[in-house]
């Protein structure tokens, strides 16, 4: 796909059009009859809405393949060259050997989505986070840092809050495993003495157990490809070097960088 594609262009409006409805439709996993008000309240109905864009993009994307690529009849003998060919190839060799599979045309379709769809984002974001780390890693190399002056215009308001009953809080883990110096700048934290990583067992951002993201692999991958070729051959500038990009929230910015 190309970049000036416009039908993907469309696909991933609608991902940053989900992205910004998330934050209201939350209330329907602890309250599901709220999905059933008048309106669209909760945003439960846009988010549906552009998921079923995305979902028919990859429909049509999996049929232009099956067609381009080879029939039915012998899609035992295709090349694994994507997800789509490897799939039928198993689902065919469970329908012959006559075993009962979940291998079929409904879950093909909903495998794609969730590759396509919970790949797209988080990948982009932590690109565009590493070109940040990489400049920041440029600014600690300055004669004098500027990171202690960075950290107290940041700090801000640091007065306790009274935590609400039934409030949810988030993030607390964040906050428990933080290392003792959080505010400086600091990757080689995370190397020992033989610069070798350092696995903590507390930092799971892929979840364990049942849980498990099954695309932390094919995400490593991606960022490895991606960030091993960008920085070898580009160089990063701001579009207006007098309004740098700001650190505000902003689920945009990182899908508007693909």
């Amino acid at each position: 796909m190309q970049c000036e594609d416009s039908r993907f262009k469309k696909v991933v409006k609608s991902l940053v059009k989900v992205g910004e409805s998330a934050r209201g439709a939350g209330a329907i996993n602890f309250l599901p009859f709220l999905k059933y008000l008048p309106g669209d309240m909760f945003q439960a109905k846009e988010i549906k809405f552009n998921w079923g864009n995305v979902k028919d993009f990859i429909v049509e994307e999996i049929n232009d393949m099956e067609n381009k690529n080879c029939s039915k009849s012998d899609s035992v003998q295709c090349n694994d060259e994507n997800f789509v060919s490897s799939y039928k190839r198993r689902q065919m060799e469970k329908t012959q050997s006559r075993k009962e599979t979940y291998l079929d045309y409904v879950n093909m379709i909903k495998g794609a989505v969730d590759l396509f769809g919970a790949g797209t984002e988080t990948v982009s974001n932590t690109v565009v986070w590493c070109v940040l780390c990489s400049s920041c890693i440029r600014l600690t190399f300055r004669p004098k840092s500027t990171i202690s002056l960075t950290v107290k215009w940041v700090k801000g308001d640091n007065r306790p809050w009274r935590i609400r009953p039934a409030f949810l809080t988030l993030g607390q883990s964040l906050r428990r495993h933080s290392d003792p110096d959080a505010e400086k700048f600091s990757p080689e934290r995370f190397l020992d003495n033989d610069e070798i990583l350092i696995h903590r067992k507390e930092f799971i951002p892929f979840s364990i157990g049942p849980r498990y993201c099954l695309g932390e692999a094919m995400a490593k991958m991606e960022l490895f490809f991606y960030l091993s070729f960008m920085f070898q051959r580009f160089q990063f500038v701001a579009r207006d070097p007098k309004k740098p990009p700001t650190l505000e929230p902003n689920s945009r910015k990182s899908l508007e960088a693909i």
